[in-house]
């Protein structure tokens, strides 16, 4: 952010670099190395890119199995994702039940309504990098927490489901309206959804996502943790 105003970036894809940087206005650096610790790590073990410094998903990253939460996709969109064509009433009701589920995780994620997100996952959930619901709540209250009115549009919603487990496919656009000394600037991206859900007694709940950000324009510093 400069003395003008809030420094505003043309929207533009992510970068797709292997080395972690933050990126800053005219910089980028290394990230500081004590945020690989818990992050996704390379086949190998060698440290990629960390949520810390990317918080919405900029670069590849591998999910390895106790090493953080689900990975972030540069791919393009699936185009051969389908639907599961509902085979009886009740398909068509489970179909209608988890689209309800990722629009009011949505809801929730605007909201702010944190218990309420963290009873939308299992105990085992897995998104942005980082597994079990506690942790992913913190993780998204440290982006959320820290700015003002948030919107989540979503659609090109595609569920197949299989018994008591579903897989969404989703598109989004996410705006936030800066706050405290972020007053005035805004941060947008797009981008789309991979998302696992497991039916449970109280209905579906989230047990995976992945997030691909293709897209984002504004000053990053509105979701940046304090």
């Amino acid at each position: 952010m400069c003395s003008g105003g809030p420094r505003r970036r043309r929207l533009s894809r992510p970068s797709r670099s292997v080395a972690c940087t933050r990126l800053r206005p005219n910089t980028r650096t290394r990230c500081d190395p004590s945020h690989s610790a818990g992050n996704p790590v390379a086949p190998g073990g060698g440290h990629i890119e960390c949520y810390t410094c990317h918080p919405l998903g900029q670069g590849k990253h591998d999910h390895q199995p106790g090493k953080g939460g689900a990975a972030v996709r540069t791919d393009g969109p699936d185009s051969t994702f389908r639907s599961t064509p509902p085979a009886d009433f009740g398909q068509l009701l489970d179909h209608l039940a988890v689209v309800d589920s990722l629009h009011r995780f949505q809801a929730r994620l605007d909201a702010k309504d944190w218990p309420g997100l963290r009873s939308a996952m299992t105990e085992d959930a897995r998104a942005y990098f980082v597994e079990g619901a506690d942790a992913v709540l913190a993780v998204v209250r440290s982006h959320l927490d820290v700015c003002g009115p948030t919107q989540h549009l979503m659609g090109n919603v595609q569920v197949q489901l299989d018994g008591d487990t579903a897989r969404t496919r989703s598109y989004f656009r996410a705006f936030h309206v800066g706050a405290g000394t972020n007053e005035g600037a805004v941060y947008e991206c797009l981008g789309d959804y991979d998302d696992s859900w497991t039916r449970t007694d109280t209905g579906w709940a989230l047990t995976s996502r992945v997030i691909a950000v293709r897209a984002e324009t504004g000053d990053r510093a509105v979701i940046t943790p304090r």
